[in-house]
């Protein structure tokens, strides 16, 4: 089984672990002016045009809400407390998302599970399916539909994202309520929550009637879209595993890199980097990159795998991997990690 600890140590040396709480600060300004400037326009010009400024203010927001991301991993700042800000500021306040829910199904899951078949929520997509074990499961018209449009449907259904993000997380925090009653966090979330629908729904629709509340249709389904084109090329096309035995490996295994043109790498927070990221996700975004040129070095010392793609290759791989998913098998780490280090596997 593969140890982390003298990359660690080789990692905490380089310094890629110091936060850059100032620079975060800056760029978390810069996207909220962004947004803020993309929203006035909206309201200056005629309907059509409101329409067509739906693109930037969503690719702003999703930059925006990404950094929340930071928050929730502690890599933002080394005060609790600002994480903390930062965190409810961006998931509830902004993005209408219980802080609650993200933490239990990112950082506690999927960071933990990645590409792990009933354990990573993230490759539970329905009514898509991730491996032939969840097609056989499905039925009917669910079946023809994974055989026949799930690699077309893919993209086209991540407009949903954060809709479905929503619900499940009320369901969550419902759950939350029944089991423990109103804790701190139940507050905060239901208070943050309160305060979005009130910004972002009522006040534009008080303003603008009706238009203002599709503007917000607009701009949260394409934040979206955004957000699996972030996301989805780190990890769909990689193995799926039954097993988690090897923790560490497993991260090796189910995640990969993106190249990125520098300009578009400023508005991915880091995520290019989902290797280092998920090895060590208190690493600030902006030492990713640092990390990366050790980590892959390291890789190569102790016979890991090291996965880098294209961006257009990744988004690419993503549409293959969805339309051939129901009939691919996961396998066991284990058996799959051997094969290969003896040059057996297909």
């Amino acid at each position: 089984m593969l140890n982390l600890k003298s990359l660690r140590k080789e990692l905490r040396a380089s310094g890629v672990f110091e936060r850059r709480e100032t620079q975060s600060w800056l760029k978390l300004l810069f996207f909220a002016a962004c947004i803020a400037t993309c929203i006035w326009v909206q309201t200056m010009v005629p309907f059509w045009a409101a329409v067509i400024m739906v693109v930037p203010t969503a690719f702003f927001s999703a930059a925006f809400a990404m950094m929340g991301h930071e928050g929730s991993h502690r890599s933002f700042s080394s005060s609790p407390f600002r994480n903390q800000l930062l965190f409810h500021l961006a998931f509830p306040l902004f993005g209408g998302v219980s802080g609650q829910y993200w933490s239990w199904k990112h950082d506690a899951n999927h960071h933990s599970n990645p590409n792990v078949v009933d354990q990573d929520p993230d490759i539970q997509l329905w009514p898509m399916v991730s491996t032939a074990t969840e097609y056989r499961r499905s039925s009917g018209w669910r079946q023809f539909f994974q055989r026949r449009l799930q690699g077309f449907a893919f993209w086209p259904l991540c407009l949903m994202l954060v809709w479905s993000m929503r619900t499940s997380s009320l369901a969550f925090m419902y759950r939350s309520i029944r089991d423990r009653g109103f804790d701190r966090d139940v507050v905060w979330d239901t208070v943050s929550l309160t305060l979005h629908i009130a910004l972002w729904i009522v006040v534009p629709i008080y303003f603008f009637g009706f238009n203002g509340l599709l503007l917000y249709v607009g701009v949260w389904s394409l934040v979206g879209l955004f957000l699996s084109m972030v996301f989805s090329p780190a990890h769909i096309g990689m193995p799926i595993y039954q097993d988690t035995k090897d923790t560490i490996r497993l991260q090796f295994e189910t995640t990969r890199n993106l190249v990125l043109p520098a300009w578009l790498s400023f508005f991915f927070i880091g995520l290019e980097y989902q290797i280092e990221h998920h090895l060590f996700p208190r690493i600030p975004h902006q030492n990713l990159k640092a990390a990366s040129k050790i980590t892959r070095a390291w890789a190569q010392e102790n016979g890991a795998p090291y996965h880098a793609i294209g961006y257009g290759q990744g988004l690419v791989a993503v549409t293959k991997e969805m339309n051939n998913a129901w009939k691919r098998e996961p396998a066991l780490l284990a058996n799959d990690a051997l094969n290969r280090s003896l040059g057996t596997s297909g």
